[in-house]
């Protein structure tokens, strides 16, 4: 729209409104106007003259009180000439609106004009074109897309346009031959790469399939690229060479590992469990094999006769749970130190339940008992007995000599946690218990002289010892295997007892 058809459409609106005005403003001495209407015309009536671009509010507001009227009311003459006036108002404003955006508009095109010449000016020459142009070239082109046709028709713009499609083709030609020459790089290298494997063995079978998979990851066009085919064909049957070594390898090994279970017992978890995973990565064609499939048969009923096996002594751990269980006190009132002891060997035995057993009906009830006690246990917030990395070694005499590893430190932590200067002041507030293991298994303890702790325990006084027990407990006779550990106790049940030092798992006999 020229300027000067705008403003005369916008002297005539002008003029229009003014006619308007008091007719708008002063309703028929016979028409009775509702609350609605009122506000109607009071929205009409405050629009501010000249319209600008900031009247849109304005215009808006008196449009959404003429929405709330009923079609009765929108019949006043009043009502009738107020949104006559109000239609000239946004008539008026629709009009400046429009200009403005068209301003708005050309002086856009104005910038991304400037800015495409400058990206172009920018370019390199024609006989300078690399491919790293290939960045410069696409903002060029993404600038000229944004243009509108008006600025697109620009002599400069047009002229610059020409300059980059030129550009851009040249580019073009570059970029098709590099893809060339790394599509014969890629081609040349995995030609090369299969005649490198040579002969095949189960050696070749990492390079094989590492091949099969760069081949898979190949465009169409790569494949068909001269001497790919070929080099395929030969790949192929390098991988079925390659499979049928496997295959024997594999029945080999799953042959023996099933030889190797033996007679079943509860120590053969692993060697099932090593046959059963050799039979989940072999082959459908190695499972075929005859040797395979009765291997198998074998494996099956093995497996069968572990499962039974280890569901009895399951019960059995369970039983031993549930004992545990029912040895600590009915009623969790009255907590003291004396309950550690009953707490640890419940511990022990629901540590050595498998999954599932937790999960029984009977276990989760006795669960619930222990948890209880142990809450009131812990609500006691006793301290343990602290020795610092505990641990009891054997000496090479034979028979050993018992060897309190590091001594002082371990004694030293208990000194400070009671404040006794020495180990006789130690002695007045703790007992000193050797534990003594037959065949691993826990058998009795014996107290020791604190006063006279230190670095070796003798074996002359480990077999007096011995002598003493073995009356009392049939397990502990001459020559069996024997470990032990060391732990204390608080005289006066203050403090929860210490942990128990570690043993040397090696084989120790005496004999007497």
């Amino acid at each position: 729209m020229g300027k000067k058809r705008f403003f005369a459409l916008v002297l005539a609106l002008t003029a229009l409104l003014g006619l308007c005005l008091g007719a708008c403003a002063k309703k028929e001495p016979d028409e009775v106007l509702s609350q609605g209407m009122q506000a109607f015309a009071d929205a009409v009536e405050s629009i501010h003259t000249p319209i600008t671009l900031d009247s849109f509010a304005e215009i808006d507001s008196a449009y959404l009180a003429y929405s709330r009227l009923e079609a009765s009311e929108r019949e006043s003459r009043t009502v009738t000439r107020c949104k006559e006036r109000l239609d000239g108002y946004e008539a008026e404003y629709t009009a400046l609106r429009e200009k403005a955006d068209a301003q708005k508009e050309e002086a856009e095109q104005a910038a991304r004009v400037r800015e495409f010449l400058e990206a172009v000016d920018e370019l390199p020459a024609e006989e300078d074109a690399a491919l790293g142009d290939r960045t410069a070239i696409d903002r060029a082109l993404r600038l000229y897309a944004s243009l509108n046709e008006k600025s697109a028709n620009l002599a400069e713009v047009a002229e610059a346009h020409a300059r980059l499609t030129a550009l851009d083709g040249l580019v073009r030609e570059l970029e098709a031959q590099a893809s060339a020459e790394e599509m014969q790089r890629a081609a040349d290298a995995f030609i090369r790469g299969v005649a490198e494997i040579g002969e095949v063995t189960l050696d070749s079978e990492s390079a094989i399939e590492d091949l099969l998979a760069d081949y898979e990851g190949f465009s169409e066009e790569l494949k068909a690229f001269g001497g790919m085919a070929e080099a395929k064909r030969k790949l192929d049957d390098m991988y079925a060479a390659c499979r049928a070594l496997r295959d024997a390898f594999d029945i080999e090994k799953f042959l023996s590992a099933v030889d190797a279970i033996g007679e079943v017992t509860l120590a053969s978890e692993g060697n099932l469990r090593s046959a059963e995973n050799l039979y989940r990565f072999m082959s459908d064609e190695a499972r075929l094999d005859a040797g395979v499939a009765a291997a198998y048969e074998r494996l099956l009923a093995a497996r069968a006769a572990f499962d039974a096996l280890f569901a009895a002594e399951e019960e059995k751990k369970i039983a031993r749970f549930l004992a545990a269980v029912d040895r600590l006190p009915a009623e969790t009132e009255q907590a003291d130190v004396s309950w550690f002891e009953p707490l640890k060997e419940v511990q022990d035995a629901y540590y050595e339940l498998a999954y599932e057993s937790t999960r029984l009906p009977e276990v989760q009830e006795a669960l619930a008992h222990w948890d209880a006690v142990r809450a009131a246990f812990e609500a006691l917030g006793l301290e343990q007995i602290p020795m610092a990395d505990p641990n009891l070694l054997y000496s090479g005499d034979v028979p050993p000599h018992l060897v309190v590893q590091m001594e002082e430190r371990m004694f030293e932590a208990l000194r400070t946690f009671y404040g006794a200067e020495s180990m006789a002041a130690l002695a007045e507030n703790v007992i000193a218990w050797l534990d003594v293991y037959v065949d691993g298994v826990f058998v009795a303890k014996t107290e020791l002289d604190v006063a006279g702790l230190g670095h070796i325990i003798t074996n002359s006084a480990v077999l007096a010892i011995l002598k003493a027990l073995s009356g009392s407990h049939s397990e502990i006779v001459s020559g069996a295997s024997f470990s032990f550990a060391l732990h204390f106790e608080d005289k006066f049940d203050r403090y929860i007892p210490s942990e128990r030092t570690k043993v040397s798992p090696s084989t120790n006999q005496f004999i007497w």
